[in-house]
Parts: C-alpha cells; structure tokens; sequence
C-alpha cells in the first residue's frame, strides 16, 4: 500500500516549482521511512509465522514419536505376560507290520485317528487271492491265529487281494478309535459268513 503511495509522491514533487521542493522532499522521506517500515514488519511478521508454524510441527511430531514408543512398550509388555503357546498335540498313530500264520511278512499298515473316525493306509503282499475283513482288535498280541472276538473288534472295510497277492487300500473308517484297542492288533479274516470262526490270515501288532 506504501509503494505506491510513495510512487505518487515522488511524481508530484516533480511537478512542482522548485520553490516547493525542500519541504516536499521531507515528505518524501518520510514516505520512504515508512515503506521501510511496512517491509520490517512484513518480514518479522512472516517470520514469526514460520517459527510458530515450525513449532506446531515439532510438538506433532514428538506426540506422535511418544504414541508410538508408548503403543511398542505396550505390546512388548502383553508379549511378556501372555502366556507361551501349547505346543500342538500329537495326532495318535499306529504303524502295524502284518505277518502270515506261518511267519512271512505280510506288508504292513499305518493306522491314524483323524476328525470323525480312523484313517487306514494299507500296503500288504502275499495275501491268498481273495476277499477279506480287516478288524481292529482289543487284544494284547497276534500269537497263534485265532478267530475274531465278537465282542472286541472294530470293523473295517472290506479288502480284495489279486493273484499278485497285494492289497493297496486308503480309508476312513467313521467313530473308529485306537484308543479302544490295546496294541492295537490288526488282523485280516476271510470275508465268508460260513467261516465265521475262521482264524486270522494275516496279523500285527503296532510298534512305537
């Protein structure tokens, strides 16, 4: 506002009669006073500005760095206090080497509780050709064949054998259970009403 006013008056002296000029002059300087003035405080007031502009960024920043620090001290103290995790349980399991009445190894089957019921994983050779029940047993060992106890057996599906005399089944037995079995023994009967008493074809009793 000062600038051009100062314009103004310089141009109107110059219109002037010499006469007039001294005093005029005094006036002009005293504009030009002025409009240094009005530049001063243009410049500290721009200033100060920033300084509080400056300030008000620092004290966010700072709150912020605080909140952080405060929220990591937080979480590193519930760590601490919480308590560890359990490790997961094991899934029980049964690895069952089958054998033959006369002792000749029969391939073998891996016996795993899964959700609902038993999950039985079979890789058995030197079956006679035929079909067979495979039944989990509440019995302590194989020994010498016997037949199935009716009271004590958990019933799985049945199994065939081909004249190459393997049997390569997956399967899931639902409500089936190692926990009912001591062993467990698993044992292979002939799929034939008529033989009910039939003694086992094949037998095994888990290892650890």
């Amino acid at each position: 506002m000062r600038a051009p006013l100062l314009a103004a008056t310089a141009l109107w002296l110059l219109t002037q009669p010499a006469a007039a000029q001294p005093a005029d002059f005094d006036l002009l300087k005293q504009a030009e006073q002025q409009s240094a003035q009005d530049q001063v405080a243009a410049q500290k007031a721009a200033a100060e500005k920033a300084a509080e502009e400056a300030a008000k960024k620092a004290q966010a920043d700072k709150a912020a760095a605080d909140k952080a620090a405060a929220d990591k001290a937080a979480a590193d103290a519930a760590a601490i206090a919480a308590p560890p995790a359990e490790p997961p349980k094991p899934v029980p399991a049964a690895f069952v080497p089958l054998r033959l009445a006369s002792g000749a190894a029969a391939g073998s089957a891996t016996l795993t509780e899964a959700a609902g019921g038993l999950h039985a994983q079979l890789g058995l050779a030197n079956i006679p050709p035929g079909r067979y029940r495979l039944v989990l047993l509440q019995h302590k060992g194989c020994g010498k064949p016997f037949a199935a106890p009716a009271n004590s057996v958990q019933p799985l599906p049945v199994v065939a054998a081909g004249a190459d005399g393997v049997i390569a089944a997956a399967f899931t037995v639902p409500h089936a259970s190692l926990a009912a079995a001591e062993g467990p023994v698993l044992a292979l009967y002939v799929d034939d009403p008529k033989q009910a008493g039939a003694l086992w074809i094949a037998c095994g009793t888990s290892t650890p």
